[in-house]
């Protein structure tokens, strides 16, 4: 069996990459902030409690 090297993924998906890819993915990293921050808050709080 004839082994190919070993390639990162990064590098094949950054081809591809573009600026709407980008604007996608920081506006769900925002909304995992929005929904995570309170979610976080609530958490340390009861368990400070």
């Amino acid at each position: 069996m004839k082994q190919d090297k070993i390639k990162p993924m990064l590098f094949s998906v950054m081809k591809n990459y573009d600026g709407k890819k980008f604007i996608k993915d920081v506006v769900a990293g925002i909304i995992v902030a929005i929904i995570a921050l309170p979610l976080y808050h609530t958490y340390a709080w009861c368990a400070c409690a």
